[in-house]
């Protein structure tokens, strides 16, 4: 192995501001902008509650339904969605 080369930091980068859109149905939902103290810390927790607020909206699709052997092959076999 050869020689390891010394590494000079030359820049930091440093998150000043984020934005997001969250599009649910077709259509944005929740949107943000920030621009203030820690937005590294701030877009976390956002996302966390955004995170929260989908799993809470989209619970109704957690239930199983049961399912015969001829309901199986018609979902199978369909091109066409009944939601």
């Amino acid at each position: 192995m050869g020689e390891t080369a010394a590494r000079t930091i030359i820049s930091k980068h440093i998150p000043l501001s984020y934005a997001f859109a969250y599009i649910g149905d077709g259509a944005v939902s929740h949107w943000k902008y920030y621009d203030g103290e820690e937005p590294d810390r701030h877009f976390v927790v956002d996302m966390l509650n955004l995170a929260d607020y989908h799993l809470r909206n989209t619970s109704m699709f957690k239930e199983v339904t049961k399912m015969t052997p001829s309901d199986w092959f018609d979902f199978v076999n369909s091109s066409v969605c009944d939601m």
